[in-house]
């Protein structure tokens, strides 16, 4: 099932507020239980990492890295939050981290085609 876009403002505020995070080189996943089976998932990049062309071009990666992850995360609001390793950093790199940030909510595994969804609202998070 495809993800779906986290609508921004109220609904970041709320998994930042609400949820959990975890870092890594390149993100911060902030993560909370959603009542949306498909996992809705918003990313953020900060005016440090630079101009608007930059952002966007960090943000175009980040869809992507997720758009191969999709079946890790059902029923849960994420946000993705790029630190300044990532305007450096390659897609399979933000993907693998990604993958590893993803399986951190839950423990479950992440790894190719047919790896198992996590689904946050039962792991407790």
């Amino acid at each position: 099932m495809e993800a779906q876009r986290l609508p921004g403002g109220p609904a970041f505020a709320r998994v930042f507020e609400e949820g959990i995070s975890r870092a890594g080189r390149l993100l911060v996943l902030h993560a909370r239980p959603g009542l949306h089976e498909p996992a809705r998932v918003g990313f953020a990049v900060g005016k440090r990492l630079g101009g608007a062309v930059v952002r966007n071009r960090i943000r175009r990666r980040m869809r992507q890295a997720f758009r191969d992850l999709e079946g890790c995360a059902t029923g849960a609001d994420l946000v993705f939050v790029a630190r300044g390793r990532i305007v450096e950093a390659s897609l399979p790199s933000i993907r693998r981290e990604m993958r590893i940030l993803l399986a951190g909510l839950s423990g479950a595994r992440c790894a190719g085609e047919g790896f198992p969804g996590i689904d946050v609202e039962s792991e407790g998070l």
